[in-house]
């Protein structure tokens, strides 16, 4: 009988290192599952889908800049204007010059009606007003090139001339942008490739506000870092209150809504 219990008692010795082994396993399997889900380490940055650098077109002394880093403006305003009076005297000129090569061509296809001159008169007049006409057309975009609109509403982010400063082609001028239309950017572990998807819900957690934002996934990013095993996705902002002001350059948790893929041999970092 004793020999029965303590044969009894090494199984039980023997399988409980076993047992427990195999519910360690299982819980970290549990664990590190879940834990893309809500692991704080999952980061996104809110960026603005719009964001220039606008140059000037043209070359001239600065007249007007009236906007200067936080003012905001619609689209359409005149964000810089230069003094204009050299080229638009030039626009003139050359409107002027077009203007009397399209009467002298008029003026030869009449006389060709008569037989006072040659086809060859009128195609040399047509050629002409036709070069007159290039050259009244590139003064007048030169002129349009003196004002620097704003492409789309927005905010200025800085500037980078000053007022009755003389500017080259080429020179920036001043930065802006949209932000009001956002988006965020997220660097997610390469197991969630296969479970994310557009159009997916995530869940949005900016630093130092209590409230979670919605976010709508928009593209994936359709290569994975062989060095980091991770890959980039972004995604909308479903819905954005006014007490909930967000700005370009917030970060925050992203919090998963799908389980990761665990079909690893599906993808080759």
């Amino acid at each position: 009988m004793q020999i029965l219990k303590r044969t009894i008692k090494m199984k039980v010795n023997v399988l409980n290192p076993l047992l427990n082994a195999l519910l360690f396993i299982l819980l970290t399997c549990v664990l590190s599952t879940k834990s893309y889900a809500t692991d704080s380490s999952l980061r996104g940055i809110v960026q603005a889908k719009q964001r220039s650098i606008l140059s000037a077109l043209v070359a001239g002394q600065i007249i007007q800049l009236p906007l200067q880093a936080g003012q905001s403006f619609k689209q359409g305003d005149v964000l810089m204007a230069l003094d204009c009076r050299h080229y638009q005297a030039a626009h003139k000129g050359a409107t002027a010059e077009w203007r009397a090569k399209q009467k002298v061509f008029t003026n030869n296809q009449s006389l060709q009606q008569y037989n006072a001159i040659g086809q060859l008169e009128v195609e040399l007049a047509k050629s002409e007003r036709d070069v007159a006409k290039s050259k009244a057309t590139q003064a007048k975009i030169t002129v349009e090139g003196c004002e620097i609109k704003a492409p789309y509403a927005g905010t200025v982010v800085k500037t980078f001339s000053q007022p009755f400063q003389t500017i080259n082609v080429g020179d920036p001028v001043i930065e802006i942008i949209d932000n009001k239309n956002l988006s965020v950017e997220m660097i997610l572990p390469y197991q969630q490739y296969f479970a994310t998807h557009p159009g997916d819900k995530i869940n949005f957690i900016i630093d130092g506000q209590p409230n979670t934002t919605t976010l709508t996934i928009t593209r994936l990013a359709p290569v994975i870092d062989s060095v980091s095993n991770t890959f980039r996705a972004y995604a909308d902002f479903t819905h954005l209150s006014a007490s909930q002001p967000v700005s370009p350059g917030m970060s925050g948790i992203i919090i998963l809504n799908k389980k990761p893929s665990t079909t690893t041999s599906q993808l080759q970092p």
